[in-house]
């Protein structure tokens, strides 16, 4: 599944990077949070970005992991509220370009091809989100993981020797945090799968030795490869 085609807004990536302002931010800086006005859409260019949620007792949920040509923020064609809801953190030094909605908007309103791909890029997402939490109402800690590591695998993985080699760091807290649970059981959970032989782990890098034990623990269905993303 590494290497496949998926798709991309390409006409919204081109139109926010020509008229968008072009932002830097530092690792751990926020971008927006969740009671600011949701006015803008934002590009990728360099860096990592984390979109994530605060549960009720104060645990972070990251709803996705953002890279080069992903967009954010303000996404939905009819926008019923004003306020982003979550959070966008940068997750390394990070640069984006940000474009006002309304001026997006007037783009949208003449330009068949944009409200296309916003139509298709939302129907994506939405399947995305509905697999994440299948997965992890339905399979437990293991399962989140092992759906994490998967997603991260098709959108971050490099194929090494037979194995596949997820190029982003992330530490155990982060992984904690994607999959819904707490430090230490991801901890254990690591430790299980690295026992069994179906991962290591070198400098923060998740190698993955056996990916069919992994999509085992999900009764994976090898949904298409849209919907099983990072981000």
């Amino acid at each position: 599944m590494i290497g496949e085609t998926i798709f991309k807004p390409k006409s919204i990536i081109k139109l926010i990077r020509q008229r968008g302002e072009r932002l830097n931010f530092q690792k751990n800086e926020y971008i927006f949070l969740p009671d600011d006005e949701e006015n803008m859409i934002y590009l990728v260019d360099t860096g990592e970005v984390f979109i994530s949620k605060m549960q009720e007792e104060g645990k972070e949920l990251i709803l996705k992991l953002l890279s080069k040509d992903s967009i954010f923020g303000a996404t939905r064609m009819y926008m019923k509220t004003t306020e982003y809801g979550t959070y966008a953190k940068a997750k390394t030094d990070t640069v984006i370009h940000g474009l006002n909605w309304q001026q997006f908007k007037s783009h949208l309103d003449n330009r068949i091809d944009l409200k296309n791909e916003l139509i298709q890029f939302q129907e994506i997402e939405t399947e995305r989100y509905a697999a994440k939490i299948r997965d992890m109402l339905m399979h437990g800690k293991h399962g989140a993981l092992a759906g994490i590591l998967i997603r991260l695998s098709n959108s971050y993985g490099a194929k090494i020797d037979g194995d596949v080699l997820i190029k982003t760091k992330l530490t155990n807290q982060e992984l904690a945090n994607m999959s819904g649970t707490t430090r230490e059981g991801i901890n254990r959970a690591l430790n299980e799968l690295k026992e069994s032989g179906i991962i290591s782990i070198d400098n923060k890098h998740i190698i993955i030795h056996d990916m069919i034990s992994l999509r085992k623990i999900i009764h994976c269905e090898r949904c298409s490869i849209e919907f099983c993303q990072a981000f």
